[in-house]
């Protein structure tokens, strides 16, 4: 190989897939192993300056699994509170005066709808089709 590593050979050197090649390449040419060792470096104190910064970071309280069931009924609390505020009250129940109807006067009404010849919907219809005064 007498070129030096492109943008590609370079990214798989650093992404640890190595082929014979470029192991060689690197162990003959000057100037890519410089370049190989400076990048290595350069990842190794990124890698140390997230270690350290990690480790000085606060820690980070998550409210327990006790907490839980007070805020999901706080928050049902609140949105049944809403909906009584928002909800529009029912109108009061209307009351109609019961009439008594005597027993006479409802066997009477009953007999008078048994004794029609059609219902009353169609009673139009059956003056049209039967001449008046003629019964079947």
């Amino acid at each position: 190989m007498s070129e030096h590593l492109n943008d590609r050979q370079f990214s798989e050197w650093m992404a640890g897939e190595r082929p014979e090649e470029l192991v060689a390449h690197v162990g003959v040419c000057v100037a890519c192993r410089g370049e190989v060792a400076r990048f290595d470096a350069l990842l190794g104190s990124f890698r140390e300056g997230v270690r350290s910064m990690s480790a000085e970071a606060p820690v980070i309280r998550v409210p327990t699994a006790r907490w839980v069931p007070r805020l999901v009924l706080a928050g049902a609390l609140a949105a049944l509170l809403a909906a009584i505020t928002l909800y529009p009250p029912r109108p009061a129940p209307v009351v109609v005066a019961a009439v008594e109807v005597s027993d006479l006067v409802l066997f009477e009404q009953v007999n008078a709808q048994l004794a029609r010849r059609v219902p009353g919907a169609m009673e139009p219809l059956a003056a049209l089709t039967w001449p008046e005064g003629k019964s079947e």
